[in-house]
């Protein structure tokens, strides 16, 4: 609970909730001069009758028309509640079970009722504290995963020997999630791909569909993450790959295609038949 504490009838200290009042705004300050620099307006209006006793009731209107009531005794000016208007819509918070917390009394107990005499919430407190500063660590970005990593000690993978399938396609022994395959290095992928039949094979799971444009026309794509791929001293983690069918593909180009990976690579010597590259 975050709040602010005030001083009512007889110098009673007493709390406002601003949790339960999101226009009211959030300050150290007393509540009613914070209140008025949020452009807030108190008025007293005629006194209410409420659980057979009669109530002070304190508004503080926020521009919007919002506006927070509190019922407060004349006598003891002891705090019963308060009705909030957000929205047009109207709901009473009564507070109970007080208690107090570093000398301001504080409500253990709230019973929340509004206009749907169904959507009744009772709530209690085990534990309030007030003025608790926040730890600036909270508000840190949390760190990134790091999705690659070279074996320890290197900055660049082994020389990897490659097949250069028809003096266009690049073809690299890798592991995928631990099984071997030769993977496609396509530079122009948007991308990476793993053919269904063999993503089934190796237990990878695959959510969703996709409508993407195929080799033989409108076709389906699923989504699968958390992929591992392994090659020469390089690994990918938490690779996150489309799932389809790469059967027509892979006979359009005469060659099996387990996988399709997007990237990009530096040889050593050039362009050259069953060549080597390092990565």
């Amino acid at each position: 609970m975050i709040g602010q504490e005030w001083r009512g009838p007889h110098g009673l200290r007493h709390f406002f909730d601003f949790a339960r009042a999101p226009s009211a705004p959030d300050s150290p300050a007393a509540f009613a001069g914070v209140a008025r620099s949020h452009g807030a307006k108190f008025s007293l209006l005629a006194r209410e009758q409420r659980n057979n006793r009669t109530w002070e009731v304190v508004r503080a209107e926020f521009p919007g028309n919002n506006t927070y009531d509190q019922f407060i005794s004349p006598d003891s000016g002891e705090l019963l509640g308060m009705r909030v208007t957000e929205d047009r819509q109207v709901r009473f918070v009564q507070y109970a079970d007080w208690r107090r917390v570093r000398g301001v009394r504080m409500a253990f107990s709230e019973v929340e009722t509004g206009s749907n005499e169904a959507a009744v919430e009772h709530r209690q407190f085990s534990a309030i504290d007030i003025n608790v500063s926040t730890p600036i660590r909270l508000f840190a970005r949390p760190a990134s995963p790091k999705t690659w990593n070279f074996a320890p000690g290197s900055h660049a993978t082994e020389w990897i020997d490659f097949e250069y399938f028809d003096n266009n396609q690049i073809f690299i022994p890798a592991e995928v999630n631990g099984t071997a395959v030769k993977l496609l290095l396509d530079s122009g992928a948007g991308i990476s791909l793993l053919d269904g039949a063999f993503a089934k094979r190796i237990g990878v799971r695959a959510t969703g569909k996709l409508p993407i444009n195929g080799v033989g026309g409108q076709a389906t794509m699923q989504i699968a993450s958390q992929i591992q791929i392994q090659l020469a001293g390089l690994t990918f983690r938490h690779i996150r790959a489309g799932v389809m069918d790469l059967s027509q593909l892979s006979e359009q180009v005469a060659h099996p295609m387990p996988l399709r990976r997007r990237g990009t690579c530096r040889f050593a010597g050039g362009y050259v038949p069953n060549g080597a590259v390092q990565i």
